[in-house]
């Protein structure tokens, strides 16, 4: 799903990954927790790309519950899930302006920017 995600392929990895998401809930338990939490990134910024914004604001904040509670997968997957978090919210802000969306943007930029600061100082 990452992957067409990442090549702008966002109606194909949406596609690709709702017939999957019950099966992935069942299996990706555990320690393997964290590959739900990746699987659901890769969905929640596919809905955002398309413009259904309260379907990927659930699955996002499902990732970052997921993967910030496991702080080896949280240093591997950071970037891409707060930065997913940023994007969504500046979609979201464009498409419906004035709503506060901007605001959360930018507190998604702050809790990126602040965990690149502890990962620089844990390195």
């Amino acid at each position: 799903g990452y992957i067409l995600v990442d090549m702008n392929l966002t109606k194909e990895a949406k596609d690709l990954l709702i017939p999957n998401l019950e099966n992935a809930r069942k299996i990706f338990t555990g320690g393997h927790a964290w590959r739900l939490g990746v699987f659901l990134s890769a969905l929640g910024r596919s809905h955002s790309a398309l413009g259904e914004f309260n379907e990927a604001d659930n699955f996002l904040i499902e990732t970052y519950e997921i993967l910030f509670e496991d702080r080896e997968q949280r240093s591997k997957h950071y970037k891409k899930v707060l930065n997913g978090f940023v994007n969504h919210y500046d979609a979201w802000n464009k498409a419906k302006p004035n709503q506060g969306y901007a605001k959360k943007a930018a507190e998604w930029k702050a809790k990126l920017a602040q965990l690149q600061k502890e990962n620089e100082s844990t390195n």
